[in-house]
């Protein structure tokens, strides 16, 4: 595959993030591994820009659009989208985090999205090459191994999800989400993770934001088919971060109350496949 990599949802140019770990060696790593790719990320300083290169890559020869980092800005370029050209294109979509906003969007126009991993940084996710290998597989030749997700519930059992619908992303955006735009979650399952823009939080905050989801699906008679919980982080001020399976049980726990099924995934070494 042809790879276009996009930044719509960190702030300022790319390639002037200071030192070539952020950069400069994720292009080279990807050189290296000989995966094809036109870069619409470098340059773009405004939003303007960063949508401008959205648009280019929707309309080039690429396979696949990667949004290259996570951060805060997709929704100040929300508006700015051309809807109709993502729809009309249906180029597929990857990305994390920020990227929870697009891709929502973008699933309901009828667009297939991946959830995971992001381009910078990516020295810091994967240290050995090797661990990357899935990765790689999947940007080369646009094919994923079985999607198995592991029984949190008394309900669920192992399972293979390839041809499941999925839609989710980081919980509080697709909180957000759920609110302004809502989707028919009955025959989807809702893949969810956390990561906080900093230190300190613990289980009572992803706790609380999951009473309010719960709520809403509630109230709204939306549920989904099941949750799927990834890899969340809880980085605390002592430099220790609680453990991703004790969040996954407590995250269990309290959605039980819907007395639906319930799985986990380490989302860090697994695609998620968005499906239509």
């Amino acid at each position: 595959m042809k790879l276009a990599l996009v930044d719509i949802c960190g702030e300022g140019d790319i390639k002037n993030r200071e030192g070539d770990e952020y950069w400069k060696r994720p292009l080279d790593l990807l050189k290296n591994e000989k995966i094809s790719f036109l870069d619409f990320a470098s340059g773009a300083r405004t939003v303007e820009d960063k949508v401008q290169g959205f648009h280019d890559a929707l309309k080039s020869d690429a396979d696949l659009i990667w949004l290259v980092r996570g951060g805060y800005s997709c929704i100040q370029a929300f508006d700015k989208i051309d809807w109709n050209l993502v729809r009309q294109t249906a180029k597929p979509l990857y990305g994390l985090s920020d990227f929870t906003h697009l891709a929502w969007m973008a699933v309901q126009q009828g667009v297939r999205c991946y959830y995971g991993q992001g381009l910078t940084h990516f020295e810091k996710t994967f240290p050995n090459s090797s661990d990357a290998d899935f990765l790689f597989s999947f940007l080369r030749t646009g094919t994923l191994p079985p999607f198995i997700v592991q029984p949190l519930s008394t309900s669920a059992t192992q399972t293979d999800l390839s041809s499941a619908q999925i839609i989710g992303g980081h919980l509080v955006v697709a909180l957000l989400m759920l609110l302004q735009y809502p989707i028919d979650l009955h025959d989807r399952y809702l893949f969810l993770e956390y990561h906080p823009g900093g230190l300190g939080e613990g289980l009572r905050d992803i706790g609380y934001y999951l009473e309010h989801l719960m709520n809403i699906l509630k109230r709204t008679k939306n549920l989904p088919k099941g949750f799927i919980f990834g890899q969340s982080m809880l980085p605390q001020l002592d430099e220790t971060s609680i453990p991703w399976k004790e969040i996954n049980t407590f995250c269990a726990e309290r959605v039980s109350r819907l007395d639906l099924p319930v799985y986990e995934i380490d989302h860090f070494k697994t695609v998620i496949p968005f499906h239509l």
